[in-house]
């Protein structure tokens, strides 16, 4: 039998149970709220903006650079002149523009030894169109072995005190690349499938005031044969567990629309209340000294808002979301999280990851997946304050504007379904296609667009995840009283 170490969280206040017999140990939900924390984001620029990007690894020097052409595409310069693969730039650059920590510190300079950083694994040299340069030096890893100990924009030699930061080891794999991973594909590769189209009819914003886990090593799809999986037994009555996914929707901004479609609060985070919203009203939110500012209303630093209904919703900026949010300010800015149901949270993702029009197995694949790779954020959270982001940093996340009646029927489908690998949930890596699994993820995870194909051709979710993880079984969520 299989336990999580007590150092995760507890989910719902009950021990998880897999279906089939594994089972997760209560773990501990911290009482009291976490410390406010300073997100720190690294560097300031688009991925639009950068012109160049230089990549030092062992002596090596690989080097890529934005063409001319009226529709640039990306090129490599150094050490061999070829086109390079777009998705694999545009993983990068994402990874560079979103990259934040809320763990950085600053040590005697005298100490970066210590870090890996006398002598860093590798350097990234990013030059933006408007001349600017930035740089990112990475050092070992740290000591959960999930960040890397890095500096960005390295400070004059003689400085006393250097600022490190900590970031995605993913960074790692990145520099590791051999110049040949970097190359365009030829064009037998399969294209991404189309954008989704408008989604339903969703409520007019309010109008705007003045104002443990695996990740099992599978094998590229390309290679893995469709697996025949026998039906997974439906417990009696089954309901999948009540489990609260918080959500990053807003970080490190200055201000954010807020407004409810019914009745709704705003709470402080011992949960006494503060303010009543009225229905479609417009409230622009921004830090002030020592808490926020709401219309003409001073608050604390933290607030919920918190409609009254269970089919109340909470518009932020330009998207309705379920559940609750959250309001933090830090510093100047401002960090907004989503405190969503899971299952409510796979709704939009199953619709924001893939085309709504789908063959529904593909999209009942695709919540499986998404499902499994929320809930070992839920249990490997980014910070105190939320599990994971909204971006294609971790999964696209849009409110109720990318449910569907689609995404609907495949989440509820497969209500609580996870994948499983030798007792332990798995980080179900995907991507659009089979060549961003392959470059980004060494070809361990699903291609979306191969999932489309396979559903097309008639094999159910079971057997597409089958193709994709092999060796990994499907289990279920339960709760245990």
């Amino acid at each position: 039998m299989f336990k999580l170490p007590k150092t995760t969280l507890i989910l719902g206040g009950m021990a998880i149970l897999l279906a089939g017999g594994v089972t997760f140990q209560e773990m501990q939900r911290n009482a009291a709220p976490p410390p406010i924390a300073t997100t720190t984001k690294h560097f300031d620029f688009t991925p639009d903006a950068i012109q160049a990007i230089a990549i030092e690894h062992k002596g090596q020097i690989l080097k890529l650079y934005r063409g001319s052409e009226a529709k640039p595409t990306w090129k490599m310069d150094q050490p061999t002149p070829v086109e390079v693969s777009e998705p694999a730039v545009s993983f990068l650059s994402n990874l560079l523009v979103d990259s934040q920590s809320d763990r950085d510190f600053t040590t005697d300079a005298k100490k970066l030894q210590e870090y890996g950083l006398v002598q860093p694994q590798g350097k990234l040299i990013i030059q933006l169109k408007n001349g600017k340069t930035h740089y990112l030096l990475l050092g070992d890893a740290d000591f959960k072995g999930d960040s890397l100990y890095a500096i960005v924009d390295p400070p004059d030699p003689s400085t006393s005190q250097v600022k490190i930061s900590l970031v995605s080891r993913t960074f790692q794999d990145l520099i590791q690349r051999s110049p040949q991973d970097w190359r365009k594909a030829d064009s037998s590769q399969p294209n991404p499938a189309p954008s989704p189209p408008s989604p339903q009819s969703s409520p007019s914003a309010p109008k705007k005031l003045a104002a443990s886990v695996h990740s099992p090593n599978t094998s590229p799809a390309a290679a893995a044969k469709p697996v025949t999986r026998q039906p997974l037994a439906v417990p009696a009555n089954y309901t999948p567990p009540v489990l609260e996914i918080r959500v990053a929707i807003k970080r490190d901004v200055a201000s954010v629309l807020i407004g409810v479609n019914g009745p709704a609060v705003i709470t402080d985070r011992q949960g006494r209340g503060l303010k009543t919203i009225a229905t479609n009203e417009g409230l622009a939110v921004i830090p002030e000294a020592n808490g926020l500012k709401m219309g003409d209303l001073s608050l604390p630093e933290v607030i919920f808002v918190q409609p009254t209904s269970a089919d109340g919703l909470v518009y932020v900026d330009d998207s309705w979301y379920r559940g609750k949010v959250l309001l933090v300010a830090q510093g100047d800015r401002l960090l907004v999280v989503n405190h969503v149901n899971l299952e409510a949270y796979l709704y939009s993702v199953v619709g924001s990851e893939m085309h709504s029009t789908a063959p529904m197995h593909a999209l009942k694949a695709q919540a499986i997946a998404a499902r499994s790779y929320a809930l070992v954020h839920i249990i490997r959270p980014a910070n105190a304050w939320f599990h994971l982001g909204n971006s294609q940093r971790w999964q696209v996340y849009k409110g109720i504007r990318s449910e569907y009646q689609s995404t609907h029927q495949a989440v509820n489908a497969t209500a609580g379904q996870i994948l499983s690998y030798k007792g332990g949930v798995v980080e179900s890596l995907y991507a659009a296609t089979d060549e961003i699994v392959a470059w980004a993820h060494g070809g361990r995870g699903m291609s979306q667009t191969g999932a489309y194909k396979l559903a097309e051709k008639g094999l159910d979710y079971q057997q597409i995840l089958g193709n994709y993880y092999p060796g990994v079984g499907l289990a279920r969520l339960v709760l245990q009283n």
